[in-house]
């Protein structure tokens, strides 16, 4: 059993800013969080997916911060993603994929297919709150 690792991030909602600074965080979390390859590449993934939408559909490229923590303990991996900007109005159970012949919408039901939880909720009229986990 190894001792639990917890990080916190704030990173630009611009998003060619975010995205590399996504992955620096990713690749310094990955140098000290024993998890397997196959593990890492599903969460990776998954964050990078909903860190996607979030840029694309929630928040303003100058519109502020978005605020990640990543927490892995003996047997989860979990992300926690804030933002400060519009709320997501599907529920859930829009993390399918789309017909064959959309061309978007398809990142969160990727992310919810690499993880064993995705879930969202919008805190008061000002927060928004994505969780993402997978057990290890």
């Amino acid at each position: 059993m190894h001792k639990a690792i917890e990080k916190q991030f704030v990173l630009s909602t611009d998003p060619n800013i975010c995205i590399e600074q996504l992955h620096l965080i990713l690749e310094e979390f990955w140098c000290v969080a024993p998890v397997d390859c196959e593990q890492q590449l599903l969460f990776s993934t998954a964050l990078c997916e909903v860190m996607t939408n979030i840029l694309r559909y929630a928040v303003e490229p100058s519109g502020g911060e978005i605020v990640l923590r990543l927490r892995l303990t003996s047997c989860l991996l979990e992300a926690r993603i804030a933002d400060w900007g519009r709320p997501w109005v599907d529920p859930p159970s829009h993390y399918r994929l789309p017909d064959a012949m959309q061309e978007h919408g398809r990142g969160l039901a990727i992310a919810a297919k690499a993880l064993d939880q995705l879930s969202y909720r919008r805190l008061g009229n000002l927060i928004n709150c994505w969780r993402l986990r997978l057990h290890v």
